[in-house]
């Protein structure tokens, strides 16, 4: 509501009054300034804001505005009014902020002062968090009833139906129909169709929910699932390599009670998860493609893990949980290509930039060459798995692309703040990337090239260090877990 009014004079107290059922929360403005945000107390029927000098300084002689947002749980008319004197009975609280004059004579000053910084203390303490915003679904009281639509018309009325189970899957009639709870509204403001669904998923007769679940997880640490086609368990799919393990695994996430972290910790403190990758040629002709997990499939990093790996090697990776989505720094030929390259991606500065890849904007137009380069997935269809795919734009991204090399630097100069000779440098970028010194071999070999860099091409020694820290970045165990 937006209203004008107007004042001979200033007041030294203003009572705003609300006549309303629901109202949550208030917030009044005058002139565009906020004076009040939080819960009004209620006086009777109405809620009651006492307004003090404080409030007021907003105010002119004249013309002024005064704006209210009123968030209500129903959509009721609300009545607002001013008045400079009370126009029903005030609380001790209203009454020490509205008429501190009024109370001084019968305590003293410092009493009134104090409460009146605790009561302006709790009002700023009561106002209402500011979190993420959420879609959300309010339920009507009364359920209304559903048709066929005829062809698939909204206006071509069909017989009427009920809330169902499929028949294929529950063949007894009356076991289909779903039975809502009684009385579940009142408490929920819910009818519980969602919740009727959920417990017939989950329910002991149905192992196909857990299955599907505990086989995500299976892929999700082994790079394919104990049925590759985790979308499609059916006819279509490619079927199940170890139905044994698949039933315990589902049986324990139930008996778990649907715990995931617990089948995770399950998952990676086995033994099958901690194997060796390296081949063994007995087991390979058995079972060449490791249906029986006799080996741990090498996996390649996901797009979105190698940037977070390079953000966690030069320690820039901000682990902040939650909040908005971030747009790092997007090369410029990346949005020439877009019809107004100037605001197409307003660039994230700062700390927030290095956030997980996970709260990077997803835009179908533009995309960060490493997630492209690294099949990160398209948005606009889903991707049960990730396939990973060997290609030349992937090596000139790896070595030429101005991210990875603004972060072959960074490395370089993490690395040479806790060495000196560049033997030890070496060491030390491999065990910050890789987690292991350098061999023997791999150390001459790129001691030659240094020195070759420094004579050849006329490198001095951070140049060197630099290209030293890109080669490290481009070793396949960099960006492949084995």
């Amino acid at each position: 509501m937006r209203k004008d009014f107007r004042l001979e004079q200033i007041p030294k107290r203003l009572f705003f009054y609300a006549e309303s059922d629901g109202i949550q929360k208030l917030t009044i403005y005058f002139n565009g300034t906020e004076v009040f945000n939080g819960v009004a107390e209620k006086s009777g029927r109405y809620y009651v804001v006492p307004l003090a000098n404080n409030d007021l300084a907003g105010l002119t002689t004249g013309k002024n505005t005064i704006g209210v947002v009123a968030e209500s749980i129903n959509q009721n008319f609300i009545d607002c009014s001013l008045y400079e004197a009370p126009m029903v009975d005030l609380n001790m609280e209203s009454l020490v902020l509205a008429y501190p004059d009024v109370v001084r004579p019968h305590t003293n000053e410092a009493f009134v002062s104090r409460m009146s910084a605790l009561l302006r203390k709790k009002r700023e303490l009561s106002k209402p968090l500011r979190g993420d915003p959420y879609l959300g679904a309010k339920e009507s009281e009364e359920v209304k009833p559903s048709f066929v639509h005829l062809r698939g018309s909204v206006h071509g009325k069909g017989k009427g139906v009920v809330p169902a189970f499929p028949l294929a899957m529950n063949p007894d009639k009356e076991a289909r129909v779903a039975k809502l709870p009684k009385g579940f509204y009142e408490k929920n403001q819910s009818h519980g169709r969602r919740l009727v669904l959920a417990r017939w998923m989950t329910q002991q007769q149905n192992p196909l929910t857990a299955r599907v679940m505990v086989n995500r997880l299976w892929q999700h640490c082994f790079g394919v699932g104990l049925v590759p086609s985790s979308n499609d368990f059916g006819k279509f799919g490619e079927g199940v390599r170890n139905q044994a393990l698949l039933d315990w695994l589902a049986v324990e996430f139930i008996e778990s009670g649907w715990d995931i972290k617990h089948m995770l910790r399950l998952m990676l403190t086995s033994s099958t998860y901690r194997l060796s990758s390296f081949p063994n040629a007995a087991a390979a002709r058995k079972d060449p493609v490791n249906q029986l997990q006799w080996r741990h499939n090498a996996r390649r990093l996901t797009a979105e893990e190698i940037r977070d790996t390079h953000l966690a090697i030069t320690k820039e990776l901000n682990l902040q949980v939650g909040g908005e989505s971030v747009r790092p720094k997007m090369p410029e030929a990346v949005l020439a290509t877009s019809s107004r390259p100037g605001a197409a991606w307003p660039e994230t500065k700062g700390p927030a930039a290095n956030r997980r890849t996970i709260y990077v904007h997803v835009k179908r137009s533009i995309q960060l060459p490493m997630l492209s380069a690294f099949d990160a997935p398209q948005r606009d269809m889903t991707c049960a798995r990730r396939y990973a795919t060997t290609v030349p734009t992937q090596a000139l991204t790896m070595l030429n692309s101005e991210a990875i090399n603004q972060t072959a630097e960074k490395f370089a100069e993490r690395v040479r703040k806790e060495t000196t000779t560049p033997a030890e440098q070496i060491d030390r970028a491999f065990k910050f990337a890789i987690g292991r010194a350098a061999s023997e071999d791999e150390r001459k070999e790129l001691l030659k090239l240094s020195d070759e860099l420094k004579k050849t091409y006329k490198l001095d020694s951070n140049q060197v260090l630099n290209r030293i820290c890109l080669i490290v970045l481009n070793l396949n165990e960099s960006i492949y877990l084995d």
